[in-house]
């Protein structure tokens, strides 16, 4: 099974990106680190207090995600998947068989931390790199619409996000170096051949 873990601040393209490689590669499936959030109470008064807590693992329920990977490397296949609503915070199991499954692409701001966990798998890591005013732009836009955020609170934690980000590609570099990261003018042919070896 090939692992692929496409990460990228906000806004950077993560899921269009990955929504590519799934369909250039047969036997895709697209595991979403943003359906993996905390819930109940206590992640619903955090979200409150803490400045950009959905930027922070400890908003992330690591050992669920890890649990699903784990079973997809395993057994080629998933009989669920998780939906995650940021306007009222909490997450929808479905049933769904998902069988075969010979490529796994993990995305979302919070892959390049799940890379420590599958340290003895062999993986791709893909970076999206995307200018920061840009991604302020499509953040602006899909955060009013999907997730019920004002413009000006959306602007805030875009900016303590993007920082946040940024901080962890530093600590993460040695895996960034060695994996590939894509700019603003994506070469989709070398992409598809990187990913086809």
């Amino acid at each position: 099974m090939k692992l692929i873990f496409i990460t990228g601040p906000s806004g950077s393209g993560k899921t269009t990106i990955s929504k590519y490689i799934s369909e250039c590669l047969t036997n895709s499936y697209i595991l979403s680190t943003d359906n993996y959030y905390k819930t109940g109470l206590i992640s619903k008064i955090s979200s409150k207090i803490i400045k950009s807590y959905f930027d922070k693992i400890l908003s992330h329920d690591q050992g669920l995600i890890k649990r699903d990977i784990y079973k997809i490397i395993r057994k080629n296949s998933i009989n669920h998947y998780y939906k995650y609503d940021f306007i009222k915070q909490v997450t929808k199991k479905h049933k769904k068989n998902f069988s075969n499954i010979q490529n796994l692409i993990v995305e979302g701001i919070f892959a390049l931390e799940l890379t420590d966990f599958f340290s003895e798998n062999q993986y791709l890591l893909i970076r999206l790199k995307e200018k920061k005013s840009i991604c302020r732009k499509r953040i602006l836009l899909r955060d009013s619409i999907e997730r019920g955020k004002n413009k000006i609170l959306n602007l805030n934690e875009f900016n303590n996000g993007w920082n946040l980000y940024k901080n962890k590609e530093s600590k993460y570099r040695s895996e960034i170096i060695r994996g590939i990261t894509l700019r603003k003018d994506i070469d989709l042919d070398f992409l598809f051949n990187r990913l086809s070896k």
